[in-house]
């Protein structure tokens, strides 16, 4: 184990996971990151008019993650979190990796049209621009 591979498999990350995208899982793995927290955010419920069907959805959809990705994702040395976001998806793994005290955050990009990106915005565009931690983008 060279250098640079004894320094990643000691790293505290933060890798976000949403059941579809496996690609931060997949690079964290090739990286050798032998510690660290999945984490799963669910929209948060905003209030209003809707809010009583948000929060049941909300409910609903954090119940489906803990069943359904926390089995998934077990590995030594890992746990699994699902955080509600109070404001965006990206908002919420930076304050993630920070909670952890994370050195690394690991995210996915989709492979949106670059006017989707710009017009809806971008949970990997957010995550470099905000993290206090080193971004690792996995397409």
């Amino acid at each position: 184990m060279n250098n640079s591979q004894r320094a990643l498999s000691s790293m505290i990350a933060v890798v976000a996971v949403d059941g579809v995208n496996d690609a931060p899982v997949k690079l964290a793995g090739k990286l050798g990151l032998a510690k660290g927290h999945f984490v799963h955010v669910i929209p948060g419920v905003s209030p209003g008019l809707h809010e009583n069907v948000e929060r049941a959805e909300s409910f609903i959809a954090r119940q489906k993650a803990e069943q359904e990705l926390a089995p998934r994702y077990q590995r030594e040395g890992w746990t699994f979190e699902v955080c509600e976001s109070a404001e965006s998806v990206g908002h919420e793994l930076c304050a993630a990796a920070e909670r952890h005290r994370a050195e690394l955050l690991v995210v996915g990009h989709s492979s949106r049209a670059w006017i989707e990106t710009l017009l809806m915005g971008s949970t990997a565009v957010y995550c470099t621009k905000n993290s206090k931690c080193s971004v690792l983008v996995a397409k």
